[in-house]
């Protein structure tokens, strides 16, 4: 009787100790989920282009939340190298399960501050709810827009005027719940900074006109870099972002959230043309801004998209038409 009390003591424990272990492989697993998604984008309609048409469609968080997700919904034509962006495009604000909450035909947008959609119409500035109904309209002084780009940390937006190489143009910084121009400069080429913007000075930076608001936190303006991509200088992980010879740069970006910046850059790594060779790569580096230290770091087709979270804790990649969001360390 004693030797059967103690072999169901020992079934006991040894089911109690498999449970516990089942229990935290699918709270594991659930964890994992939850830090990971993969969308098939061609079940929104999206089918990528041919590599070399210019135009793949773009990829951005809105909010913390939700994704938008712009790409062409026509056929490219015989000659797609010759075109820019096509005439028909579709947008469409998602979560990160890859559910549709709301699409818009034939229009292009951007993400805005505190979640809202801007789409720049000729001389106005629309200001869209997430469901892309119209909440504002704003002008730039009746000058027709040139460029639209939220500052860091999506307090506002500032919007610039057309402008060639001999003529900087008018900017405007819009901020507040009912967005107006607060802060505003001509003949600036301007660089969005947190609050605000700066007018660079091309030749000597540390003379560049700072406008933010009082309570912003002012620009170091040692160099260009300082102004346009801070903390990366200081970097590590800088030489391996932007390789040196042979390999040829085509195409830089950012986006700072938050304390964190993500910067990418495309190129070849061993060019026989501006356009050819071998090597293709959009590499990706995410870090914390303060410490200047690397949180991730990867290499990708030349051809995909990336994007950083407005909290800077989740990264999204599209390859083809797989879009993926992950959380970040």
């Amino acid at each position: 009787m004693r030797r059967r009390l103690v072999s169901c003591g020992v079934v006991l424990v040894c089911f109690l100790v498999a449970a516990v272990v089942v229990v935290r492989v699918v709270r594991a697993a659930a964890q994992s989920d939850r830090d990971h998604y993969s969308i098939d984008l061609k079940t929104i309609g999206y089918h990528e282009p041919p590599d070399d048409y210019r135009w793949l469609g773009s990829i951005d968080f809105l909010d913390s939340e939700r994704l938008l997700v712009t790409f062409p919904t026509q056929t490219p034509g015989p000659d797609p190298t010759s075109r820019g962006k096509p005439e028909k495009l579709r947008s469409v604000v998602m979560d990160f399960s890859g559910k549709v909450l709301r699409s818009l035909e034939d229009g292009e947008v951007q993400p805005g501050p505190s979640g809202h959609i801007l789409q720049q119409q000729g001389e106005e500035v629309r200001i869209l709810d997430s469901d892309f109904s119209i909440l504002q309209t704003v002008r730039l002084e009746g000058r027709p827009v040139g460029r639209l780009e939220v500052v860091p940390e999506r307090t506002g937006f500032i919007a610039a005027s057309e402008r060639n190489a001999y003529l900087p143009g008018h900017v405007a910084y819009f901020s507040g719940m009912l967005a107006k121009p607060v802060l505003e400069a001509d003949s600036c080429a301007a660089i969005a900074v947190e609050g605000g913007f700066v007018c660079m000075d091309w030749n000597q930076p540390s003379r560049s006109v700072v406008h933010v608001g009082p309570n912003d936190p002012q620009p170091d303006l040692r160099s260009r870099n300082t102004i346009e991509r801070p903390g990366l200088d200081d970097n590590p992980d800088k030489k391996w972002l932007k390789p040196g010879r042979p390999a040829s740069l085509s195409w830089s970006g950012r986006a700072i959230a938050s304390s964190r910046a993500m910067y990418y850059q495309r190129g070849i790594l061993f060019p026989i043309t501006d356009a050819s060779g071998f090597g293709h790569f959009l590499r990706v580096l995410v870090m914390d801004i303060k410490t200047k230290r690397t949180i991730f770091r990867e290499q990708y087709g030349a051809h995909a998209s990336v994007a950083l979270s407005p909290d800077g804790k989740w990264f999204a990649v599209r390859e083809g038409t797989r879009l993926t969001v992950n959380r970040l360390p």
